[in-house]
């Protein structure tokens, strides 16, 4: 009887374990030529997804910028939270992030950045897994996910700018040279 009853609490612990499995893939979609390589994690069907829009930089899925030898990894400490509460998480390398993309970005304007979220949540929509899509914009992305937000369910802004787009970014470049902030700021004049 010891046995009978040890082998079903040990084969209901093994299918809970499996369960909880954080599943991943990899997953490229594609706006156009442009390629946007990402990550999808999620720990069972029928969940929300979170699809992370990227502040300025080029970063990648992970929050880093491999470039500028940043690795914070910010974005996967955020992913691997969500998933603990059976949140699934889509991020992905930003179109300046991705070595591919390089020939596609001479003439890339500031809404490209808000097309390729709407075409990430497009591909989203048609996957039944996940029940609501919820766009979380982080800095800048805060502003991209508000011009992509007309097709999902939820929108979420984190340390979104106070102020508009040209006086945030004017403010950002002046930091660093002076003489091209003043540029900047005729260019929006």
């Amino acid at each position: 009887m010891i046995r009978i009853i040890s082998y079903v609490i040990v084969s209901v612990f093994g299918i809970i374990i499996s369960f909880a499995q954080i599943k991943s893939e990899e997953i490229t979609i594609n706006n156009q030529a442009i390629q946007l390589p990402g990550t999808l994690t999620y720990s069972q069907e029928k969940v929300p997804l979170i699809i992370w829009v990227h502040g300025s930089g080029p970063v990648d899925r992970n929050g880093n910028q491999p470039a500028q030898n940043v690795n914070a990894n910010y974005i996967k400490q955020f992913r691997d939270a969500v998933n603990k509460e059976n949140i699934a998480f889509f991020s992905f390398d930003k179109r300046t992030a991705t070595k591919n993309n390089s020939a596609y970005l001479k003439d890339t304007k500031f809404t490209d950045f808000a097309l390729d979220i709407d075409v990430i949540v497009n591909h989203f929509k048609k996957d039944n897994r996940f029940t609501k899509i919820t766009l979380v914009g982080h800095s800048q992305g805060s502003l991209i996910a508000m011009l992509a937000s007309k097709n999902i369910d939820k929108y979420i802004s984190l340390a979104g700018a106070g102020e508009t787009i040209d006086k945030t970014i004017v403010k950002q470049i002046s930091k660093n040279n002076l003489t091209l902030g003043e540029a900047a700021q005729k260019q929006f004049d």
